[in-house]
């Protein structure tokens, strides 16, 4: 297993760290996981955010057995289609219900249908001759990782040596963090101020911003769920300002917000929706970007061809997952099981409020952030001296803490007693986080 191990070059991970504490995952069910010595963990994150119908789930295994064993397994979409990938863009579209979004280019994850959005839109822009080249992005913003996607990136950490080589042309405003107000601001008195800062941005660049790209909720930054009415007052500003709007649902569609997208419960309409992430039932590598019709209809009137793509951008496998996580979600028996899910796990999150080091909760239908801290008066980050999904697997759970945040993100088919099981471990790793944190800090015994 060492020279296995030493073979592989893991992303976002301190592989140095990680051979001192390798975790190798083997078996997994429902929202349990297994690792090759047979111990057993809860995993509270959906593996990156994108398993949310369950490991191992039938539905997915069999519709991509029936695409494997009947029709076409391999095939691009460079001058060609397929049936699977017309058949997942018709359902896709019926399912997204926004008159305007009709159009679906097709890709392998979510920094690739993020790179699509704006390159849609800076084509787009170019062809209705549109002056000005800036894309706005949010501070605390996490779009993927390619150069493109990378350059909207509000996560400074992300963008360290990188910077050099990343779009002047790309400018931050701020994040919506109201426990961490960047004005130092209240709601409501407020009045919204993090979204009018892009206001300020058009004033100081007159005629030169023509993108926005903002997530509904912001994940990787710490789920910053932002004020009521912050989407639509974004929304307004472009509308007023003809701003191409981007929003990237990679994270929040299909159902993780307690809505089946998050623009529809915020009603607003982007001109550009980015999806992937959960979009295959997390079995395949799939994303999407649903493109408005007057977009679409502005190349095609200018005889534009749009000059991008990727080898297995909706391949038949994966378009076949996504056949079949459309059919699992659009049942009404998970729609209800969802609403239900969201009253208990914002049940769970209430009751974890007693723990000192718990500074703020954030939650979102079936995602939350609770965030740590060493005073809940001076609201001082909690800086943990070893790493906190370490002590959370004495536990038997499988976290992503970003930092000081812990982040929730539980299977939306997850049973009633598997969601009490999450919380009962998560209140004992808080009470011993506390118990350490009073003797200055975690301290893990080799392999722990």
């Amino acid at each position: 297993m060492a020279q296995k191990l030493d073979c592989l070059w893991m992303p976002f991970t301190d592989m140095q760290a990680f051979a001192r504490d390798p975790l190798v995952l083997q078996k997994a069910e429902g929202p349990y996981v297994y690792d090759i010595d047979g111990n057993e963990y809860l995993d509270c994150i959906s593996s990156l955010w994108h398993v949310g119908v369950g490991h191992g789930n039938r539905h997915y295994l069999d519709r991509i057995k029936a695409q494997l064993d009947g029709a076409l397994t391999s095939a691009s979409l460079f001058g060609s289609a397929h049936m699977a990938a017309l058949d997942l863009a018709s359902r896709l579209v019926a399912f997204v219900d926004d008159a305007r979004l009709r159009k679906v280019f097709f890709s392998s994850g979510g920094s690739e249908a993020v790179e699509t959005a704006l390159k849609v839109a800076i084509q787009y822009n170019k062809i209705r001759g549109r002056g000005g080249d800036k894309v706005v992005y949010l501070k605390r913003a996490y779009h993927g990782v390619t150069l493109g996607a990378l350059s909207a990136m509000g996560i400074e950490g992300d963008r360290m040596g990188f910077e050099a080589h990343l779009s002047r042309e790309f400018i931050a405003a701020e994040s919506p963090h109201c426990y961490r107000c960047p004005y130092g601001l209240s709601r409501p008195r407020c009045e919204l101020a993090c979204a009018k800062s892009l206001e300020r941005l058009i004033a100081q660049h007159p005629g030169e911003i023509t993108t926005l790209i903002v997530e509904p909720v912001q994940g990787a930054g710490g789920i910053i769920v932002p004020p009521p009415d912050y989407l639509r007052e974004l929304h307004r500003i472009c509308r007023e300002h003809d701003i191409v709007f981007i929003l990237d649902e990679v994270v929040t569609g299909y159902w993780r917000t307690g809505a089946r997208f998050a623009f529809q419960a915020e009603g607003v309409a982007p001109d550009i929706l980015v999806l992937s992430k959960g979009m295959s039932g997390g079995v395949l590598p799939l994303g999407a970007t649903v493109v408005s019709r007057e977009i679409f209809d502005t190349f095609t009137a200018a005889d534009e061809v749009f000059m991008h793509g990727n080898t297995y951008g909706g391949n038949p496998l994966s378009c076949a997952a996504g056949i079949a996580h459309l059919e699992f979600v659009s049942r009404p028996e998970f729609a209800a099981r969802v609403h239900a899910l969201v009253g208990e796990f914002a049940a769970g999150l209430e009751a974890l409020k007693h723990h000192d080091l718990v500074g703020d909760i954030r939650q979102k239908g079936l995602m939350a952030g609770i965030e740590l801290v060493t005073d809940r008066v001076t609201k001082e980050p909690y800086k943990p001296q070893r790493p906190l999904a370490l002590l959370a697997r004495r536990h038997g759970l499988l976290l992503r803490p970003l930092g000081n945040v812990i982040t929730l993100f539980p299977m939306m088919t997850v049973t009633p007693s598997a969601l009490v099981d999450m919380f009962v471990r998560l209140d004992a790793f808080l009470h011993d986080l506390g118990r350490m944190s009073k003797r200055g800090g975690p301290r893990l015994a080799a392999g722990g």
